[in-house]
């Protein structure tokens, strides 16, 4: 038996007659649109709610009950990609299992993932940063947030730390 999860996907942006082709078959497509394949992806998988936001033109896919959570939008991924739209995916934790944070936009190799709690934050897993640490060759630190200061530099982006009040060694 497999778990599920909530998991909701935004991509776009995408025109009016798109998100009306995509969401009930309406509208005109140019013939040169990869939009059929995400369609039909879409009625396969049958989520509970999708819906287009006119202000941002993002389709947002919703399943509360997502097989395996973002298990069950890999191929919406891989057709998304192929078409240049760009999109993130949120899964939220359930049991055991961490949330994920799914994005890629047009220009990127591949998709970046991280853990997420339940409203979208990304964080770090405490084995993923030593795994980092391991590959890279930090300067001497006393403390963690000094840590975290060298790591939001160096990576250029800011990671919340989850971690305990005290200090973790480093």
């Amino acid at each position: 038996m497999s778990d599920r999860m909530a998991t909701t996907i935004d991509f776009g942006p995408v025109t009016k007659a798109q998100a009306d082709y995509l969401m009930d078959g309406g509208g005109r497509l140019l013939p040169a649109s990869n939009l059929t394949a995400v369609r039909a992806e879409l009625i396969e998988t049958s989520p509970e709610e999708v819906s287009w936001d006119p202000a941002t033109g993002l389709v947002t896919v919703y399943d509360p009950e997502a097989t395996w959570g973002s298990s069950q939008f890999e191929e919406l991924r891989n057709l998304l990609r192929l078409a240049g739209i760009g999109y993130t995916l949120r899964q939220e934790p359930k049991y055991e299992y961490p949330g994920e944070l799914i994005e890629w936009r047009p220009g990127m190799e591949a998709e970046h993932s991280t853990a997420c709690d339940a409203d979208g934050n990304a964080y770090v897993l405490g084995h993923e940063l030593r795994e980092w640490l391991d590959k890279i060759d930090p300067p001497s630190v006393a403390t963690s947030a000094e840590m975290w200061a060298w790591l939001d530099e160096t990576l250029g982006w800011s990671i919340p730390l989850l971690v305990s009040e005290k200090e973790v060694p480093v």
